[in-house]
């Protein structure tokens, strides 16, 4: 583990050799998760706050007017708006409006932040590992009154210097930060016990546990990657499942029931049946927004990652790609998906009580959810027509009804 002079030296050094690289990836250049370097304010100041989304998520309207991130490793779903109405208990979260529109999961959200990265201000949650959750970032019409006092009414501690975490509110967490606020200016990689217990006003002693404080991990050591290209059930096994798949009344019934037959999402798409998931052309995604973006036709987006998906719902516009991404990018709704991180793509067929409801997805290599698109509609509604006749267009084969 890197102390945080040995970590501040790494990321001063690749600072002035890419200078403007986003603070994402400088984490993963430097081999650390993002939270780490916010925690420590290495290119950023950032002020801790308590991670209380149960408390912190109702109060988040009063902010006017916020754009909402919320992304994975391989897309970004940016949303402009208010937050409306907002339904919490302590495990999950429900955000419903016309601009805002989120599930949120609340056992893996840890840390939290107010972060300025470089006059950009925003509240920030990490999970346990330091991988961001959600971010909130001010706009122009956003109420910094309202913004303040939220901020104020959380705050573990006062805006710290360089080196400065995040832990639970404490005599030795203030006086950490008192150190490093105090410690922290452009040498605070080589600051000695002698200058902290001298600026924070404390006796060498205490100045050399809150330094070891400093340099102790915030966050737990990320998970070792995998793949998931999906396994092969037996014959008995696939008639289970797909008995069980067209047993289905609702889309939100699949992932509990995929929990419950202990399968991956990638395995259960591959052995259901091609007349209920299909592999598709990985250009598909492409000719779906072209087609929704040139025809009006409202869409859903969703894109998140294990704490969090968000949710745009209408019309596209103005598409483009940027090397491996592909971006839409409209006035409320901004979405940039790494196509070349995408290894399959499917046409999911759920049935419901409304008739069956179709979707676009796509997949990474370690069998994760990059992007779902489904066509605009409400509980108690069928399909669009115009939205199944695209998707059933993209397959080889006919879908079930």
């Amino acid at each position: 583990m890197d102390t945080f002079k040995d970590l501040a030296a790494r990321h001063d050094a690749l600072m002035a050799e890419a200078q403007g690289m986003r603070i994402r990836d400088r984490a993963r250049k430097l081999r650390v998760t993002e939270g780490e370097l916010v925690a420590r304010q290495l290119g950023v100041t950032a002020r801790p706050i308590a991670c209380k989304p149960v408390e912190i998520c109702p109060k988040l309207g009063s902010l006017g007017r916020i754009l909402c991130l919320t992304r994975n490793e391989w897309a970004v779903h940016e949303r402009y708006g208010q937050f409306q109405m907002v339904e919490v208990n302590p495990k999950v979260g429900l955000v419903l409006g016309t601009d805002i529109d989120l599930r949120l999961f609340f056992s893996k959200w840890t840390r939290a932040w107010e972060v300025n990265d470089n006059g950009r201000i925003s509240l920030q949650f990490f999970d346990r590992e330091g991988v961001a959750i959600q971010k909130i970032f001010q706009t122009d019409d956003t109420d910094l009154a309202a913004w303040q006092k939220l901020v104020d009414e959380f705050a573990l501690a006062p805006a710290a210097g360089r080196g400065a975490q995040a832990a639970d509110p404490s005599p030795v967490q203030a006086a950490s930060a008192a150190v490093a606020a105090g410690a922290g200016a452009p040498s605070a990689a080589a600051v000695s016990v002698g200058a902290a217990a001298q600026a924070a006003g404390i006796t060498p002693e205490q100045a050399a546990a809150l330094l070891a404080v400093r340099d102790a991990p915030v966050f737990e050591p990320l998970k070792p990657a995998v793949t998931d290209h999906g396994a092969t059930l037996d014959e008995a096994a696939r008639l289970h499942l797909r008995n069980r798949w067209l047993a289905m009344t609702d889309p939100h019934q699949l992932w509990p029931m995929l929990q419950e037959l202990k399968l991956s999402r990638i395995t259960a798409l591959a052995n259901v049946g091609e007349d209920l998931c299909q592999q598709t052309d990985l250009l598909a995604i492409e000719k779906v927004l072209q087609y929704a973006s040139e025809h009006e036709l409202p869409i859903m987006v969703f894109a998140g990652n294990h704490a969090a998906v968000q949710i745009h719902g209408g019309t596209v516009k103005k598409l483009m790609r940027a090397g491996p991404w592909f971006n839409i990018l409209d006035p409320n709704f901004n979405l940039h998906v790494n196509t070349d991180a995408a290894v399959s793509s499917w046409v999911v067929n759920r049935p419901t009580d409304d008739g069956p409801v179709t979707s676009l997805e796509l997949y990474a290599d370690n069998g994760d959810i990059i992007v779902q698109f489904f066509g605009l509609r409400k509980p108690g509604n069928p399909e669009l027509k115009a939205w199944r006749a695209l998707m059933e267009g993209l397959c080889a084969k006919p879908l079930h009804r």
